[in-house]
């Protein structure tokens, strides 16, 4: 997988200990993250991506989250302003043994992600999430949509797969056939409003046409 990283987060309460990475992603083992074909994919593909927490790290005995980020990003320019982006993906939890229970205590999350990042201050202004620890048949489509906002320009933007838990909480999730877009851009007000009077200027010349076809035909048929 190109162009993949991973990072992990130490968590204890709704406070951040530190963190680790990045390290390019999938690793394999019982950290982070592998690519696994143990559940057949709803369209025949012979891989997909398992992403876990890390089992390799002692946080888990003192009851401290650790989160496992695996994402990719880019920097956001000009040119992106405005336009929509679109994160797509098929999803699975893992085998019964491994995958989240959402009721465990010590389990935290396993979703999809998408943030934007202030690069000054690395403040997250933008997260957008979709949870998936619920889903123990293939699910296609998924997706989180969102618009590029005009003071994004130069930010980072991340989308990833996330998941996190303590205690050694099993946490895996499948995922394949992921796409992720940033489409055209959404028009302003002022741009739908020329759309809507090109619209009504279109429609009123289509029925004045069918008008006169129709008033012509009646004055042949008189004639």
């Amino acid at each position: 997988m190109d162009g993949w990283c991973l990072v992990i987060y130490l968590i204890q309460g709704g406070g951040y200990l530190g963190g680790y990475g990045p390290f390019p992603a999938p690793n394999g083992g019982p950290g982070f993250s592998s690519l696994d074909n143990v559940i057949p994919g709803p369209n025949g593909g012979a891989q997909y991506l398992n992403v876990y927490s890390d089992y390799n790290n002692p946080e888990h005995i003192f009851g401290n989250f650790v989160e496992a980020n695996v994402f990719q990003e880019r920097i956001l320019t000009a040119a992106d302003i405005g336009r929509f982006y679109s994160f797509t993906f098929d999803h699975v939890t893992a085998l019964p043994q491994f995958a989240p229970n959402p009721t465990d205590p010590n389990f935290k999350e396993t979703a999809v992600c998408v943030k934007v990042v202030d690069p000054n201050t690395l403040a997250l202004v933008h997260f957008n999430t979709f949870n998936t620890a619920n889903d123990n048949m293939w699910t296609e489509g998924s997706s989180i949509t969102g618009t590029i906002d005009g003071a994004w320009e130069g930010y980072i933007l991340q989308f990833e797969f996330l998941a996190a838990s303590t205690q050694y909480a099993p946490t895996g999730v499948y995922y394949d056939n992921v796409t992720f877009v940033i489409g055209a851009a959404i028009p302003t007000l002022s741009e739908w409003g020329l759309i809507t009077m090109t619209l009504l200027l279109f429609i009123v010349s289509v029925c004045a046409m069918k008008w006169g076809y129709r008033n012509r035909k009646i004055i042949t048929a008189t004639i």
